[in-house]
């Protein structure tokens, strides 16, 4: 079973900042996954969400604020945005690799959420890197904790770290 480190808190509580502070604490070296980046427009509004592999800084536009134009050629939509699922199929690739290579401790996937309840998303390599012996670092909004913890049968005691943000 991983060693699970999770972060909480609400929506723009800061969840990924402190994610990628403690990602630079324990040094890239080691560790793969992705962080969910703010896309700002003008007035800094959000227009979207990329993906930033940590290895290497890869970027992957990941979702669109559903009003605005995308090139996505296969997507689906989940609450206000539209989601690539090239980019999440890119992503867990990726994922998938970093779980079978023996140099990566640690496994990071910032915003868990309905969408892998939903089998979108990370849901996949989430539930490999569950039952794998690697470190585990993911956010998830306070407001899905309960439910994503049941869905991919996470019990606290599970938790090797909780990190709360109000």
């Amino acid at each position: 079973m991983a060693k699970i480190t999770l972060i909480t808190g609400k929506v723009n509580s800061g969840k990924t900042r402190l994610l990628q502070k403690r990602i630079l604490a324990l040094k890239p070296k080691g560790m793969d996954g992705f962080v969910c980046v703010k896309r700002l427009g003008h007035q800094k509004q959000i227009v979207g969400y990329d993906l930033i592999r940590i290895r290497d800084g890869q970027k992957l536009n990941a979702l669109t604020v559903k009003d605005r134009k995308h090139a996505y050629q296969d997507y689906f939509q989940y609450g206000p945005y539209i989601f690539s699922k090239d980019a999440f199929y890119q992503a867990e690739r990726i994922l998938d690799q970093a779980l079978l290579d023996p140099s990566v401790e640690t496994i990071v996937m910032d915003e868990i959420g309905e969408v892998e309840i939903m089998g979108l998303g990370y849901a996949h390599s989430l539930s490999k890197a569950l039952l794998s012996d690697k470190n585990l670092i993911m956010t998830v909004n306070e407001d899905r904790l309960q439910n994503v913890l049941h869905h991919f049968k996470i019990k606290e005691e599970d938790l090797t770290e909780i990190l709360r943000l109000p």
